[in-house]
């Protein structure tokens, strides 16, 4: 497709959402909440294990979009406008009847980071599960650093950012984040180290969602050529067995190598990273050097 048909039809499905989700809403309470969320890291495989799943004839996505982001920077426009985005209860009771099982699920990758987050999930639905996929926290913040320059939100160098980003991201008042509705920008997309402090944030999640209703996996995990991270996932959602084929290398990011320096200034912040995340979760943590 042409760069204009994209464009075309890039206005034409944010024209439409409006009216899907305004239609969603007249019949909110037949619509079914997610059984689980694929909630990042970013930059670590969110969207290639949403587009292997998607392939799940079982399983069923978002009608709009892989993720909602109703829990961190939409949960103000309330429950009836998140079921809106949802399959009906019938057609997923229907994909029961056919395979035996089914899982309705969205991706949103800055749930992992939202502190608010898992306790509004948490006060949702007490039974929705979590999947998280890691990733070498220093190659993560410099891909996460490519993806905002790409989009247009960041234009320093990395060298700059992330040497500010403790002024910036760390000091975001946490009854802020706390407050539906309230979006930080530089929080969201600026925050390439705090991201990566990968203990902290599964620590969150498993005090409040609990331990048992999460999957981690580091990323060279999930792309296993054995597929035994696909297996993995397909297990703990209770899903059939299926063939999906291998995971797809999407939303990769290029753009040059990483300096010297940042490297240096990463791999020092991050010396404990593997140790603190291997103590949570309570097994050895390895990063691939993907």
């Amino acid at each position: 497709m042409s760069g204009t048909g994209r464009s075309l039809k890039s206005r034409v499905w944010r024209a439409a959402q409006p009216i899907a989700i305004a239609a969603g809403q007249w019949n909110a309470q037949q619509r079914v909440l997610p059984d689980f969320l694929i909630i990042g890291a970013q930059r670590c495989g969110t969207t290639s294990l949403h587009e292997w799943l998607a392939r799940h004839d079982a399983v069923r996505f978002p009608r709009l979009g892989k993720g909602v982001h109703y829990f961190d920077t939409a949960s103000h426009r309330g429950e009836r406008w998140y079921r809106a985005h949802f399959p009906t209860r019938r057609s997923i009771d229907q994909l029961r009847r056919e395979h035996g099982a089914a899982a309705v699920g969205e991706a949103s990758p800055y749930y992992l980071f939202h502190p608010a987050v898992p306790e509004r999930v948490a006060a949702l639905d007490a039974e929705i599960r979590f999947i998280v996929v890691l990733r070498d926290p220093v190659s993560r913040a410099w891909s996460h650093y490519l993806h905002e320059v790409r989009r247009g939100h960041e234009h320093r160098t990395f060298e700059a950012a992330i040497k500010a980003e403790a002024d910036a991201v760390d000091q975001v008042p946490a009854s802020d984040l706390g407050r539906r509705g309230f979006v930080s920008y530089e929080h969201q997309h600026h925050s390439y180290v705090a991201r990566g402090r990968y203990a902290e944030q599964l620590a969150r999640w498993f005090d409040v969602v609990g331990r048992e209703r999460g999957l981690v996996l580091v990323n060279h995990e999930l792309f296993a050529s054995d597929g035994s991270g696909g297996k993995a996932v397909l297990e703990f959602l209770g899903l059939p067995a299926a063939d999906l084929g291998a995971f797809p290398r999407e939303n990769a990011t290029t753009g040059g190598s990483m300096s010297d320096e940042a490297r240096a200034l990463l791999t020092e912040r991050f010396a404990d990273e593997a140790m603190r995340t291997s103590e949570i979760l309570g097994r050895e943590i390895a990063w691939s050097s993907r």
